[in-house]
């Protein structure tokens, strides 16, 4: 079985940042990256591939939308023929994406049988989550579904803002290993926790009543 890591967070709150920085720190264990961009252009996919020499790309939508989920799948069937044996998978979920169907489509598409969830993380913004958190119902879902928390870029905010984002992630997952970073610098490892299971969810529809793209 393939540990694998799913990193979710909204546009800047520092998921490329926390991929580097897990590259750079593992680079004893042979991982694959998989980076997924909400726009049809792939910018962090790019940026990761800098520091990890294996990164699979998946543009163009959420991986939990029923839209790109088929290519989401179909790269995730092949890494293990593609690199051989590997010790871990990380994926870098798209800013909008709802991680709580993961669990189902592992389950659905039988890549259980290929990968174990090991952590689900969410990266979080002072700034910015308060207000995301009433108008993206997608942020609390990213929340609520991880088992680590970063509180990041706490080096450009005070106390009481970090605070405050600290208090709001509380009170949504009162069970997540929390931590301030920045720069998503995390030391833990990763690939050691388990998952305690992801809430119910489902694949988001092409058109998100959310979000617009634009290019």
């Amino acid at each position: 079985m393939i540990p694998l890591v799913l990193a979710t967070g909204f546009l800047g709150s520092g998921k490329t940042s926390f991929l580097r920085g897990v590259a750079q720190r593992e680079c004893t264990r042979h991982l694959v990256f998989l980076v997924n961009e909400f726009s049809p252009l792939d910018v962090d996919g790019a940026v990761v591939a800098e520091a990890a020499e294996d990164v699979v790309r998946v543009s163009g939508g959420s991986i939990f939308c029923r839209c790109v989920v088929h290519d989401f799948i179909t790269q995730m069937k092949a890494v293990p023929e593609r690199f051989g044996t590997i010790d871990g998978l990380v994926v870098e979920a798209s800013g909008v994406a709802d991680p709580g169907v993961v669990g189902e489509l592992l389950q659905d598409t039988g890549l259980d049988a290929l990968y174990e969830l090991r952590t689900v993380v969410a990266l979080v913004d002072p700034g910015t989550l308060p207000k995301l958190l009433k108008t993206l119902p997608n942020m609390t879902a990213q929340i609520r579904a991880a088992d680590v928390v970063l509180v990041n870029k706490c080096d450009l905010f005070g106390e009481g803002e970090i605070a405050s984002a600290e208090k709001l992630v509380r009170e949504l997952n009162p069970l997540a290993d929390l931590h301030r970073t920045a720069f998503g610098a995390y030391d833990g490892d990763l690939f050691a926790l388990r998952s305690a299971g992801q809430p119910d969810g489902d694949y988001a529809a092409c058109r998100d009543p959310n979000y617009a793209r634009f290019t």
